[in-house]
């Protein structure tokens, strides 16, 4: 049996190799080898090793080949107990001698060096060695990639493999990634709290499993993690009430804004990281506003302007508030707020007050 774990979300594809770890005893019996490093002789000798004091062997491989740039004067001398030609060798279907004797747990030899490997070679000759892997051993291929349906390891796999994509989340599909997570560490989430947590950690996913089980432990077993748990544990979720700011000025709500504004204050936000989260957010607004004036969809915006497609979908229904005039004008304002609380020509909470008030005025009165 042997495993293709591809796809984009490395987290989830090593949470899914951790499961198949702890599925069997392996003991002993435990390989891992990185593909821009293991020849395939190397990794074939490992296969074909009768495990030790155990049923079976895991034996992982970490990525493919990676095509090396060539160096005049490299040495091609083959590493020591390697055939002059391994990656053929074992295409053959060469068997090793003497069983190997058994490995530490995750270890990978020197020996198995595969500088300068060809990776159409490697990969042809794994293919070809796949129908022959013992019963006794099962390997698991991961590579941190979305593989298309015609790569040979794809074809394979419908022979004798099994595959599992792991694509990044986005959008809906992330929140309803959070959910889930939420559920299995035996808390709920509320909607507010997950969407939170997506616009601001998207594709971060050991992050956001990682602010979970803080989260999770701190409602305890049956607990439900909401907006305020947010707040106030995780730092990526004061990123998100200073979205909760900027979303107000998109839509105009001057008083919630206020609102907002006067919390994170109090809860120890500097003036001067407000400001500069806020002309951020004002430059996202420019950039999803000219471009989208251009004719460009949402997909097309997110490629060019080099933004995550989820902040773009929430950013374009707001840009339709304001013209671009308003919008340069409120990124006006905001350089002229940085510029007064550097010189401490006004105090800061009257200065950002009045970027509240006026922002998005095409006339503004703040001046540096």
């Amino acid at each position: 049996m042997w495993y293709l774990f591809h796809g984009t979300d490395e987290f989830s594809a090593r949470e899914a190799l951790a499961a198949l770890r702890a599925e069997g005893d392996f003991g002993y019996n435990l390989d891992t080898f990185k593909g821009t490093e293991v020849s395939l002789a190397a990794l074939v000798a490992t296969c074909d090793t009768y495990p030790f004091l155990s049923e079976q062997r895991l034996v992982v491989l970490e990525g493919l080949p990676e095509k090396q740039s060539g160096r005049k004067g490299a040495s091609a001398a083959p590493a020591e107990a390697e055939t002059s030609n391994p990656e053929a060798t074992a295409a053959e279907g060469a068997q090793p001698t003497q069983p190997a004797a058994p490995k530490k747990k995750g270890s990978a030899t020197r020996k198995g060096r595969a500088s300068g490997t060809d990776p159409k070679a490697f990969i042809a000759g794994l293919v070809g060695y796949l129908p022959r892997l013992p019963e006794t051993t099962i390997l698991a291929v991961v590579v941190d990639d979305a593989l298309e349906s015609g790569h040979p390891l794809m074809q394979a796999a419908k022979q004798g493999g099994k595959v599992r994509q792991f694509p990044t989340p986005g959008g809906p599909a992330l929140e309803q990634w959070i959910v889930e997570r939420t559920q299995k560490l035996g808390c709920t989430i509320t909607a507010d709290a997950a969407r939170g947590l997506a616009i601001y950690a998207g594709q971060q996913m050991r992050l956001l499993a990682g602010e979970l089980d803080k989260l999770a432990t701190y409602v305890g077993p049956g607990g439900r993690i909401d907006a305020a748990s947010v707040r106030l544990l995780t730092p990526v979720a004061q990123q998100t009430r200073i979205f909760d700011l900027t979303d107000a000025l998109a839509r105009h709500e001057r008083a919630r804004a206020l609102t907002i504004l006067h919390e994170l204050l109090d809860h120890g936000e500097a003036p001067i990281g407000l400001t500069a989260f806020i002309g951020s957010q004002v430059r996202t607004l420019l950039q999803v506003k000219d471009l989208s004036e251009r004719g460009l969809r949402a997909q097309q915006i997110a490629e060019v302007a080099g933004l995550n497609p989820f902040v773009v979908g929430k950013t374009l229904p707001l840009v339709r508030r304001f013209s671009l005039a308003q919008l340069k004008a409120a990124y006006r304002a905001v350089l002229g707020v940085d510029n007064a609380l550097k010189r401490s020509r006004m105090p800061a909470e009257l200065a950002l007050d009045l970027l509240v008030i006026e922002f998005g005025e095409e006339a503004q009165s703040i001046r540096g």
